[in-house]
């Protein structure tokens, strides 16, 4: 939801299933992945700091934020499934 309005990702995992979307989200450079043995007010404070002063991410967000909005949404989605299961 984040990327599809065009801002960055701050992820904090706290699963295996999200910790899996916080490295994906540093892969992809959309965002940044913060451990949560390393969370505290600092370094969060730190890296958002470092996040909006990053050009290259916003970026990056806002050509992914294209991609997610030509992708056609949830409608598109549930079209494609409907003409699978016909």
């Amino acid at each position: 939801e984040a990327i599809y309005n065009g801002v960055p990702v701050l992820a904090i995992p706290g699963s295996p299933y999200t910790e899996e979307v916080g490295y994906r989200v540093a892969e992809l450079g959309v965002g940044t992945r913060l451990p949560r043995t390393e969370l505290n007010v600092d370094t969060v404070r730190d890296t958002v700091a470092d996040m909006l002063g990053d050009a290259g991410l916003s970026g990056r967000t806002r050509q992914m934020q294209e991609v997610f909005r030509r992708s056609g949404g949830a409608r598109k989605a549930a079209d494609r499934i409907e003409q699978f299961l016909t």
